[in-house]
């Protein structure tokens, strides 16, 4: 089974307010019942991030996302990792995106991925969800809540 995953997430590169507090709880592997993967290789991974500041709003893409999503059988959680390589970031403007990329900005030559992980969520709507985990950027990581909708593409032959 292929999904269709789309993340609205706040890149922002000063500490927002809306930050969340959820705590991640340790899960049992024995007790996955359900995975799901994607790769950069998979078309329909996308992330989409916002950067709002004083000087410049910046809204973007990446479709070079990778991770998996397990799902607990009592359906009582769920464990899940993305991972976006931080040079794949792309808003529109090829010169702004070398300088996010550059050792002034995000880094990427030492921190080469941005990544999202957790272990709770909450549905919201019939295929939407909001993950909690933990977001970890340029070297930091910060508790932090984003919407996912999550669409299931038929395979084909």
């Amino acid at each position: 089974m292929r999904l269709a995953i789309s993340i609205a997430a706040m890149l922002l590169l000063s500490l927002p307010a809306s930050w969340s507090n959820a705590q991640p709880r340790k899960l049992e592997p024995d007790s996955f019942v359900r995975s799901y993967s994607f790769d950069q290789e998979n078309e329909y991974a996308t992330i989409i991030f916002e950067s709002r500041s004083e000087e410049e709003d910046i809204i973007g893409v990446s479709r070079d996302a990778s991770g998996y999503v397990m799902i607990l059988g009592n359906g009582s959680g769920v464990e899940f990792r993305v991972e976006v390589p931080t040079r794949s970031l792309r808003t529109g403007i090829t010169l702004r995106d070398q300088h996010l990329a550059s050792d002034h900005w995000l880094d990427a030559r030492r921190y080469p991925y941005i990544i999202f992980t957790g272990t709770s969520l909450e549905r919201i709507g019939e295929n939407g969800y909001r993950l909690f985990g933990t977001f970890y950027m340029h070297g930091y990581g910060l508790p932090l809540s984003v919407e996912a909708v999550v669409d299931e593409i038929p395979r084909t032959v």
